[in-house]
């Protein structure tokens, strides 16, 4: 990616409900660290899907209460490139 590109971020749990979206935002070129508001996620397996600009990437995500520290602050870390 060569150019600032539109982001959106979103998080689903298990059964398909969106438990969070990040408001479409214009992202330059290169490393960004989104924070993502987990204090209300309980453990689990989540999934969250990023489109950034006409490509979309979909990964899973393990929450559990032993990650207390991550759950006060949990980050989702990309690179636009």
């Amino acid at each position: 990616m060569h150019n600032p590109s539109r982001l959106k971020i979103r998080i689903y749990d298990v059964t398909g409900r969106e438990t969070f979206a990040l408001v479409p935002r214009i992202m330059s070129v290169g490393d960004h660290v989104i924070p993502i508001p987990a204090a209300g996620l309980t453990s689990g397996i989540y999934c969250y899907v990023v489109d950034i600009g006409g490509d979309r990437i979909v990964c899973p995500w393990c929450l559990s209460n032993s990650q207390n520290d991550f759950r006060k602050n949990p980050l989702i870390h990309s690179r636009l490139i």
